[in-house]
């Protein structure tokens, strides 16, 4: 009896994983980066893919390539900005974290 319990237990545990994968969703964005004076640094990017984003600095496209997942988080290195981006993924939509300079 005790070993059903066990068993029993441990697959409803298994079975609450959530399987469900935040990934960044294709489209246009407007991002927000508040500098250490509490201004706001509006930027506009691109997601062409899960793996891949267009950064618009005026006439230059910046790509970037660096990005990795794990759990509800992505992080997003920046190449031409020296450092990279660290944020939470809330519904596959919203971004909310920090630019951690290198």
């Amino acid at each position: 009896m005790k070993k059903l319990i066990v068993l029993l237990v441990l697959c409803l545990t298994f079975s609450c994983v959530n399987t469900e994968k935040n990934v960044l969703i294709e489209g246009n964005y407007i991002g927000l980066i508040e500098t250490k004076d509490h201004q706001q640094l509006p930027f506009n990017f691109k997601v062409t893919s899960a793996n891949t984003l267009e950064v618009y600095n005026a006439e230059e496209v910046i790509e970037v390539n660096e990005i990795t997942y794990r759990n509800d988080s992505v992080y997003i290195k920046m190449p031409v900005f020296e450092g990279y981006l660290s944020a939470k993924i809330s519904n596959n939509q919203t971004l909310n974290g920090f630019f951690i300079k290198e």
